[in-house]
C-alpha cells in the first residue's frame, strides 16, 4: 500500500490545489457540476504559489496534488508547476488527460516538474466513455494523451497511474477495464466508488452503487489483476465492507497515514478567491453510524458517506472483531497474501 501512497505523495501527507473548476468534460457523477462555475477568477501564479507554500510551510508537507475541475485549463499551470518544482515540491497533476494528445503540452509540462499523471478512464469502450463525459471525442484523446505518456516515459521519469469512478453504469465491467488499462502499464490502477456530496443532486443518487456490490465485482476481477501485474485499489469504501481484499483498501490507509490539506477555487458564492479544502477524506460528508462503534477499526476509519447510507442503510457494515484483526495481521504476513497486496 505505501506504493500508492508515496506515488501521490510523502507518506507524511500531501496538498491538494484547484486553481479552476472549469473543465472541458461533463461528467455525469462530479459534485462539482451544480456550481456556477461562470464567474470564476482566474488566480495569478504569484497568488497560487504563494497560498502554496504558506500551507507547505504551516503543515509540513512537500508534495502538491493539482486537481480541477480541469488543471491543464488553468491558464498559468506550467508557470506554477515550474516554481514548485524551484520551491522542491513534488508535483502530481489529477488530469482527465485530453490535452496531453499535444505532445508538445505534455512534454512541456514533464519538463516543467511534474512528476506524475493521474489521469480516469471512465470505460474501456468510446460509447461508453463519452455518455459518461457527456462530451464527444473525449476518448479519442484522452487515449491519445496516454499513449504520448507511454511514448515519453520512455526517455523521461515520472509516474502514471489510472482512475475509474465506480457507479452502476460499469460496476460489471471491472475485469474488463482492468484488462483495457493494463495495455497502458500504469504504475497502478484506482478504482473510486462514486460518491454523492450533500449539496450535489439528487439525481445522482441512482448512480451510486452497494458497497457489497462492487466488492463482489472486483473480487470476480481478481483473475484479471493477477494477469495485469499491477496494485490495484479500491477507495470510498470502509475496510469492514471490503473482508479479504483489505490489502486494497484505500480508504483506512488515507485515514490513517495521509494528512491532505488545500485550497481549491472559489468566487461564485461572494468568496475570496480560494476557499479551503477539505482532508480527502471528506469527513463533513461522512458518518459513523452505530455499528461503528462495535469495530476496533473506528479510531482509524473515515467513516461512511451519509449520501451512502441514505440510499442503502448500513446492512453491509459489519464491525472487526479483535480476533479477526489477529488473524488479518497474520495472514498478511503470509507469502500467498503478499503476493495478492501486489496484484
Amino acid at each position: 500500500m505505501d506504493q500508492v501512497l508515496l506515488s501521490m505523495g510523502s507518506r507524511k501527507g500531501f496538498i491538494v490545489i484547484s486553481p479552476t473548476l472549469l473543465c472541458n468534460n461533463n461528467c455525469i457523477f462530479c459534485y462539482e457540476n451544480y456550481r456556477d462555475n461562470a464567474f470564476r477568477a482566474v488566480p495569478s501564479v504569484d497568488e497560487l504559489f504563494d497560498r502554496t507554500i504558506g500551507l507547505a510551510r504551516s503543515t509540513g508537507l512537500s508534495s502538491v496534488a493539482i486537481s480541477g475541475g480541469e488543471p491543464t485549463l488553468y491558464p498559468h499551470l506550467t508557470s506554477y508547476v515550474r516554481a514548485l518544482t524551484e520551491a522542491g515540491i513534488s508535483v502530481c497533476l489529477l488530469t482527465n488527460g485530453r490535452t496531453m494528445a499535444d505532445e508538445n503540452r505534455l512534454r512541456e509540462l514533464v519538463e516543467a516538474g511534474v512528476g506524475h499523471f493521474h489521469i480516469p478512464l471512465h470505460a474501456d469502450q468510446e460509447d461508453r466513455h463519452d455518455a459518461t463525459t457527456r462530451s464527444q471525442g473525449s476518448f479519442r484523446q484522452a487515449l491519445a494523451g496516454i499513449q504520448n505518456i507511454m511514448a515519453l516515459r520512455r526517455e523521461s521519469i515520472f509516474k502514471f497511474s489510472i482512475v475509474q469512478v465506480v457507479h452502476t453504469g460499469n460496476v460489471k465491467r471491472l475485469a474488463a477495464f482492468i484488462d483495457f488499462a493494463a495495455r497502458f502499464m500504469p504504475d497502478y490502477i484506482l478504482f473510486s466508488s462514486c460518491i454523492v456530496e450533500n449539496e450535489s443532486p439528487e439525481s445522482q443518487q441512482e448512480l451510486l452503487v452497494p458497497f457489497q456490490e462492487t466488492v463482489d465485482a472486483l473480487k470476480a476481477a481478481l483473475p484479471a489483476i493477477v494477469a495485469a501485474d499491477m496494485p490495484v485499489y479500491l477507495e470510498n469504501v470502509p475496510p469492514c465492507a471490503m473482508r479479504g481484499l483489505e490489502t486494497m483498501c484505500l480508504d483506512f490507509h488515507k485515514y490513517n497515514r495521509l494528512r491532505v490539506h488545500g485550497l481549491k477555487a472559489a468566487g461564485d458564492r461572494g468568496l475570496p478567491s480560494f476557499e479551503g479544502l477539505e482532508q480527502s477524506i471528506k469527513s463533513r460528508q461522512r458518518a459513523r453510524p452505530v455499528p461503528c462503534g462495535r469495530c476496533v477499526l473506528e479510531p482509524f476509519c473515515g467513516g461512511v458517506y451519509r449520501s451512502h447510507l441514505a440510499a442503502f442503510g448500513r446492512d453491509d457494515l459489519r464491525p472487526f472483531s479483535m480476533d479477526e484483526m489477529r488473524a488479518m495481521i497474520q495472514t498478511a504476513t503470509t507469502p500467498a497474501q503478499q503476493d495478492t497486496a501486489h496484484a
